[in-house]
């Protein structure tokens, strides 16, 4: 009877011992990072995973929010108060940054007409300029439409991992690493890390 309990708890034993999901993506992400990086393999590097746990969930609400302080941050910068902040639209950002990008090309075929090219130098960059904010802001519009139709669907899973591998750029002292990381949204891979203090 006994030898038969022992038989019936090895599956459950070896199912106990191997990797939980959050750590299977930690070492994939990070096997992937090392062959590209370093063209080396993860275990030369004596990886060890102490900890990977689930913090929390990040919501397609919670995505809207990071890309509208995106576009708070580019048209005001880091000075915006909370009327500004709470009254700037996408439209009115793609309005004006169109604006601003068109009248910029206006002026440099006016001058290459009037054959004043070298006046163009500046308008060139803030054509440029406009024209990269002008896309930014229109494709996180795009992406907030989208979310604000279900604001509570889950987009990612945040995870807190503490691994410690050898630095091959330090004669291979071993480091120890704490860091944030993002799943997809299916929960198959991670898609970003973050330091702690950056996710503050």
């Amino acid at each position: 009877m006994r030898r038969l309990l022992l038989i019936l708890g090895l599956p459950f034993v070896l199912i106990s011992c191997g990797k939980s999901d959050g750590e299977e993506m930690l070492y994939k992400y990070q096997e992937d990072n090392v062959k590209s990086g370093l063209n080396m393999e993860l275990s030369d590097l004596d990886f060890k995973i102490i900890k990977v746990k689930e913090v929390g969930n990040i919501t397609a609400h919670d995505s809207a929010v990071i890309y509208r302080k995106k576009l708070v941050k580019l048209w005001f910068g880091e000075d915006a108060t909370k009327q500004e902040s709470d009254t700037l639209t996408y439209d009115f950002v793609i309005r004006r940054l169109d604006s601003m990008r068109s009248q910029a090309q206006s002026i440099i075929l006016s001058n290459i007409a009037l054959d004043k090219e070298y006046e163009n130098y500046e308008w060139k960059e803030t054509r440029d300029n406009a024209t990269s904010a002008y896309l930014d802001a229109s494709s996180w519009k795009i992406m907030d439409d989208s979310y604000r139709k279900k604001p509570d669907s889950i987009l990612s899973v945040k995870y807190e991992a503490n691994y410690s591998m050898n630095n091959p750029m330090l004669n291979n002292n071993k480091q120890t690493f704490d860091k944030y990381y993002y799943s997809n949204t299916e929960k198959t891979m991670f898609i970003k890390e973050e330091d702690h203090s950056s996710s503050k």
